[in-house]
């Protein structure tokens, strides 16, 4: 059997036609790389052309090369005018959110600065006990008879007049170091039950006033001489603790004169 092929680089210049005679196998063969050769040559063809239609199409930008890319096919100029504007508003949008961000950390910046300068939550909470305690610590120096103002368990104590004007001087000494002053609560010419129940009325308004109005950062400056230095929040700590342990004293001498004291409330 014989198979002859003509090159197409031939003098011609034509393309080659095979020729064959033969089995039937190889002019299958032979026919589809002949359909494969011109199919490649088709789309060739078909990109040559593409090429030139752009060419004429963008022929006169060729003095502005920058904007070929824009102008040369409309529809990837359509896609990148899309594409320009979203990414616009997507910057837009993050400029808001940004915005957004920083005007409520802003905000929440403000309301914790006023939160540290005005008043304190504990100094209200603190007061409102405090009031409670004065109404008790009175009604207990009032309960005991003003003859047995004088009287104390034993000799090394004070007597129960003394108790109830050491608990006001205390009172005022712990709240005059919370604003570095001096306390107006003095000792008292006599230890008569009307003069000292008076003069512990006042100690517990004195601090009243001063606990009122405390910050936060109020609360947290320091007081005292250095290496012995605390807090303000310490000072109500110390005023609240030497009171409630003075007047349990009292309480004692009202037992030990069969006189029941007054009861706490909450």
């Amino acid at each position: 059997m014989l198979f002859h092929y003509r090159n197409r680089d031939d003098e011609s210049g034509a393309h080659s036609v095979p020729s064959w005679r033969g089995h039937s196998c190889l002019r299958r063969r032979d026919s589809s790389r002949r359909y494969s050769r011109v199919g490649s040559e088709v789309w060739n063809f078909g990109k040559v052309q593409h090429k030139h239609r752009d060419e004429s199409r963008c022929g006169s930008l060729k003095a502005a090369p920058r904007f070929r890319h824009l102008l040369c096919r409309a529809p990837d100029a359509k896609r990148s005018t899309d594409g320009l504007a979203g990414g616009l508003l997507y910057l837009d949008s993050m400029k808001l959110l940004v915005s957004i961000a920083l005007c409520a950390i802003f905000s929440f910046a403000t309301f914790a600065a006023e939160g540290t300068k005005g008043p304190s939550k504990y100094s209200a909470e603190f007061v409102k006990h405090w009031k409670v305690a004065r109404e008790l610590t009175l009604a207990v120096a009032d309960a005991m008879p003003a003859e047995n103002y004088d009287f104390k368990p034993n000799p090394e104590e004070m007597s129960f007049g003394e108790q109830v004007a050491h608990i006001a001087q205390a009172n005022g000494s712990y709240c005059s170091r919370m604003t570095n002053g001096k306390s107006p609560i003095t000792k008292p010419d006599g230890y008569g039950k009307a003069t000292v129940i008076k003069l512990l009325g006042e100690s517990f308004d004195y601090c009243s006033e001063i606990l009122t109005p405390l910050s936060d950062d109020q609360l947290g400056e320091l007081r005292g001489p250095e290496g012995r230095q605390v807090s303000v929040r310490e000072l109500t700590l110390g005023a609240q603790m030497h009171m409630a342990h003075h007047r349990g004293q009292i309480e004692v001498y009202l037992r030990l004169k069969n006189i029941k004291p007054p009861t706490y409330k909450f």
